[in-house]
């Protein structure tokens, strides 16, 4: 889900099949017949792969898009937006990332950070263990946050941080100094929440030489490695962590600056508030990713087709 400046009362909800639609809050809540923009042409969804992540730029004329295509590899295209639609005669590729051998692990988010570059989260490019080793690989666009002046096409793309298996799902506080909070689905064991300051680069946070806090087939810590500030394991039924956003909204108190995160397969939401997680007693079957809109309140997806806002429990 994607927000768009100054349209307040819109909600901009991208499908896997590569169709985003716009939806009205009011009493009913609609949804436009009409489609913002519609890739289902072009746009591969297959397993992990789809349209997977979209945002606005600060003036809300351009709409961002990543999506796998026929090749299985991925990129980010931008298309003018214009009285409620997006032209995709207009394409333009603004990063294109290879992503060879397999067609998991693809990531997809994409967010404007507090410096007004587009940010990229990557996957290592699948296979169990990242077998070609993208994750700590300095090269590789691949187990990577990335970041973009997304409006200049002369841009080239920078590596912000590396050592990422799957960070499906990551996200900026509101609040200053707007810290970044990263979902990474772990391997066989432990799904992991890692936090850096939002001017910190260069961090690795670890993968493939580590999942979660242990190492991973014998493994070392790597240079400038950064521990998840949280982990949790398997051992009940988890699978894969879905990330989430530090609650910054109103009409939750209690809820005040923890970050809020699911899990895939078990569908509960919790609260961590930076020591421990605490269940919130809510399911969502197969969330698949969070939103946050302009009041600082939390909406989750379900891959099962629900749309939902997280709301204060009556007494």
């Amino acid at each position: 889900m994607a927000l768009r400046t100054g349209d307040k009362k819109s909600l901009y909800v991208a499908q896997k099949n590569g169709i985003v639609k716009k939806v009205t809050l009011g009493k009913p809540i609609s949804v436009s017949g009409t489609n913002v923009i519609d890739l289902s042409d072009r746009v591969r969804d297959n397993g992990e792969q789809g349209l997977l992540g979209i945002a606005f730029n600060a003036a809300g004329t351009k709409l961002y898009a990543y999506w796998s295509n026929s090749n299985h590899d991925n990129g980010v295209y931008e298309y003018p937006f214009a009285n409620g639609v997006a032209d995709k005669s207009q394409q333009r590729t603004v990063v294109a990332i290879p992503h060879p051998t397999y067609t998991n692990h693809n990531g997809g988010n994409i967010a404007f950070g507090p410096d007004g570059l587009l940010y990229i989260g990557t996957g290592d490019g699948g296979g169990s263990g990242d077998p070609n080793g993208n994750g700590q690989n300095p090269t590789s666009l691949l187990g990577k946050l990335l970041r973009i002046d997304a409006g200049n096409p002369a841009a080239t793309v920078q590596i912000v941080d590396l050592g990422l298996r799957n960070p499906w799902r990551w996200s900026f506080d509101k609040a200053a100094p707007h810290d970044l909070w990263i979902a990474d689905v772990g391997q066989d064991t432990y799904e992991e929440i890692d936090h850096v300051a939002a001017n910190t680069t260069g961090a690795n946070f670890g993968w493939n030489q580590r999942e979660g806090l242990h190492p991973y087939n014998g493994g070392a810590k790597p240079a400038n490695n950064v521990d998840p500030v949280f982990e949790y394991t398997h051992a009940d039924g988890s699978c894969s962590i879905t990330g989430g956003y530090v609650y910054r909204g109103k009409k939750i108190a209690g809820l005040a600056g923890s970050f809020v995160y699911a899990d895939y397969c078990l569908g509960n939401l919790f609260a961590f508030n930076g020591t421990t997680a605490t269940p919130l007693n809510v399911h969502v079957d197969s969330p698949v990713s969070f939103a946050q809109d302009t009041n600082g309140e939390l909406w989750v997806l379900s891959q099962n087709g629900g749309v939902y806002r997280l709301l204060k429990k009556k007494a």
